[in-house]
């Protein structure tokens, strides 16, 4: 089995997501019926792979689809997640109904719906993230960070309210700092290159929308430590953690960051 997931997660790094899917569902077959953890498991990570083989989709109709069957896959999840026992069962179900809050933010066609979605989410993340703390799963705390931060971006582009905005990316700053945290027991690891840059481009907006000057300067000190640190790891995740439809943090590239 876990040479089955080894190579899911080979195919993943390639961005081959529907050959990962086809692996998860052959896993599926593989696994006893009261093995509740891993079957969950695995329908979580059979929905990852939908949802993103959904943006490699040529058609609206053909993403609406594998958007579906994504959420079909978390759906079945949280069910089998519900016969554990275990301390983190909260965190995940949190952690599945917030990538179904997510997927739904993609299909809904209104915008108030969509912001109602990706709020769901951002709230459910949250809960997730609190769980997995208070369960002492640092690593599935960072891990769910990098899955779902990218949420506040959404929200934040969705919401006028400045009060709002300020709390829900000072929240995406201070999650995206106790990931580091969790994540730094490996130097080396791409997920934590990931939360480096990511916290960098949360603190990036957080300083451009919401500090004044004096105030600003720290923070962008510590917003380019990061994201030098994301590039010594990895230069191509530090980058593409900055294609965010918000401007602030694409300042780390101009200043220093080359």
């Amino acid at each position: 089995m876990e040479e089955i997931l080894r190579q899911a997660e080979r195919l993943e790094k390639e961005y081959d997501w529907s050959g990962a899917a086809e692996i998860y569902e052959k896993a599926l077959n593989l696994l006893p019926k009261d093995d509740f953890s891993r079957i969950g498991e695995i329908h979580e990570r059979l929905g990852y792979a939908l949802y993103r083989f959904a943006f490699q989709a040529e058609s609206k109709d053909e993403f609406r689809e594998r958007l579906r069957q994504s959420t079909v896959a978390y759906e079945k999840a949280v069910e089998f997640y519900g016969n554990l026992n275990e301390l983190v069962k909260t965190a995940r179900i949190s952690r599945c109904n917030a990538l179904i809050a997510y997927t739904g933010y993609w299909l809904a066609l209104e915008t108030q719906e969509r912001k109602k979605k990706i709020d769901e989410c951002w709230r459910l993340t949250k809960d997730a993230l609190a769980a997995f703390k208070e369960a002492g799963e640092g690593w599935k705390y960072g891990k769910t960070h990098n899955q779902l931060s990218s949420s506040v971006v959404f929200a934040f582009c969705l919401d006028w309210n400045f009060q709002a905005r300020e709390k829900m990316m000072r929240e995406a700053v201070e999650s995206g700092e106790q990931a580091i945290k969790f994540l730094s027991t490996d130097k080396n690891s791409e997920d934590l290159a990931r939360a480096y840059a990511r916290t960098a481009f949360y603190l990036g907006v957080y300083d451009y929308y919401f500090l004044d000057i004096d105030e600003k300067e720290r923070d962008y000190q510590k917003a380019q430590n990061y994201w030098v640190k994301s590039k010594e790891i990895s230069e191509e995740i530090a980058l593409h953690e900055l294609l965010y439809p918000i401007f602030g943090g694409q300042i780390l590239m101009w200043e220093g960051g080359k």
